[in-house]
């Protein structure tokens, strides 16, 4: 869960994929790479989301909380990438747009700013929000904010965990 530190409630909930353990991955992030390397990334990417989008809607009051889910910026450059396909399982499963929030990891380097610009302001005028996960501890750090515009900015915990103790 995503809480408002403003009222305390739950805001959003962000879909993760654990165990990858269990299939002989060391990280989530071999996993993905692994994906990215076979050219699969974004067909198991949309399996993933539909599936994430099935069970959001199996959550306590999920009409009134935001879905966030986790945009790998390399799915742009696989040969099967199309748009469209969120708006449709949406439909699906009757959820509205501005429900979704499409966090974007920091981890890679964007290679093709003019096509992640176009894919972000065409989710953007679809009504879907935008953050940046992790933000500071990637390749692009400014670079990824100058270029996403983003509704949200998720700061990585390396910077939270001891602000209370820690000056800088």
């Amino acid at each position: 869960p995503i809480v408002s530190m403003n009222s305390g409630k739950i805001y959003a909930v962000e879909a993760l994929l654990r165990g990858v353990e269990d299939i002989g991955f060391n990280s989530i992030a071999e996993f993905f790479d692994k994906a990215y390397n076979e050219g699969v990334l974004y067909t198991f990417d949309l399996a993933l989301r539909e599936k994430v989008i099935k069970k959001f809607t199996f959550l306590h009051d999920y009409n009134n909380i935001k879905l966030f889910i986790n945009l790998d910026n390399r799915l742009l450059e696989m040969p099967d990438f199309a748009s469209g396909t969120t708006e449709k399982l949406l439909k699906k499963h009757k959820l509205r747009k501005e429900m979704i929030c499409f966090e974007i990891s920091e981890r890679h380097e964007i290679a093709n700013n003019v096509l992640f610009e176009e894919i972000l302001t065409h989710y953007k005028e679809e009504n879907y929000s935008i953050a940046i996960d992790d933000f500071g501890v990637g390749v692009s750090g400014y670079k990824m904010l100058y270029h996403s515009t983003p509704d949200i900015i998720k700061i990585d915990r390396f910077f939270l965990e001891s602000i209370c103790r820690d000056v800088k």
